[in-house]
């Protein structure tokens, strides 16, 4: 019985894949031609291959961890100043950054390094508005400006993990 069910697999096994029927096999062509069409089959049965297979996977709702944030906002052509207006002043900006708990303390840093502490409510704003809050919060603070290469480190309130850093260059987050 054993031997009858062995033959049985060999036979199902050198079935399942016909040798092409073409005349001469042994050209390079031919072979290499043979083991692409079974490894595109094998791929297939262990895959669910959907259209030719060009196609790109794409996740749109992930993050693209392969455009860093200042080449995805490069061409942004806001400014600071477009916020400020006759009713609004910078301060007031800013209080109300506070308010909303996006902005939870400024402070000179470790080692001289300004270092802003952001809330849950910075946490939940798109990257296009959280790199704008710190622009305008650096802005009115110039920290940036005051020293050659300065930077200003962003942490947040609840777990006091540095989560990025800000420099003349743009935002750069974790």
């Amino acid at each position: 019985m054993r031997i009858f069910a062995l033959s049985v697999l060999i036979f199902l096994g050198f079935s399942a894949f016909p040798a092409p029927a073409r005349a001469n096999i042994l050209t390079d062509n031919v072979i290499t031609e043979t083991v692409g069409d079974f490894l595109g089959k094998v791929t297939c049965w262990l895959v669910p291959c959907t259209g030719s297979g060009d196609e790109e996977f794409t996740r749109p709702n992930l993050h693209d961890a392969k455009t860093p944030h200042n080449i995805q906002f490069a061409n942004d052509d806001w400014t600071p100043e477009d916020w400020v207006d006759e009713t609004h002043t910078a301060q007031d900006i800013v209080s109300g950054f506070y308010d909303a708990g996006i902005i939870t303390d400024q402070s000179p840093g470790m080692f001289g390094k300004p270092e802003i502490e952001v809330g849950q409510g910075f946490m939940s704003l798109s990257d296009r508005d959280k790199t704008r809050v710190i622009r305008f919060v650096d802005h009115v603070s110039g920290f940036t400006k005051r020293e050659k290469g300065g930077a200003v480190v962003i942490s947040h309130a609840a777990s006091g993990d540095n989560i990025g850093i800000f420099t003349s260059e743009g935002l750069q987050l974790q």
